[in-house]
């Protein structure tokens, strides 16, 4: 069995270290990560989007890294809570 609130507390942790990263490369090497973004939406042009290239504002950062976590603490709670069900579902009488 998984602890909800632990496994939760996990994946929040390391959604918002990704954004972070995410962040920095964005800042610090915009092709690159237009790149990424780009195969991970099946070929969309990203620069369509953003043609000025990426930025980042402290609002928009914390308002990203907020959401975020807040939804990757969602999924770990939901992700952990499903599969206790699952796991006591699938015990012998």
């Amino acid at each position: 069995m998984l602890r909800v609130t632990a496994f939760a507390n996990a994946i929040a942790s390391i959604t918002a270290a990704f954004y972070v990263i995410c962040v920095i490369l964005a800042a610090v090497a915009p092709d690159l990560y237009l790149g990424i973004a780009r195969t991970w939406v099946h070929g969309m042009d990203m620069t369509v989007l953003y043609p000025e290239g990426t930025t980042t504002t402290l609002g928009s950062f914390v308002l990203g890294l907020v959401t975020l976590t807040a939804t990757g603490w969602l999924a770990g709670a939901s992700l952990a809570y499903v599969y206790n069900r699952q796991l006591s579902g699938s015990r012998p009488s």
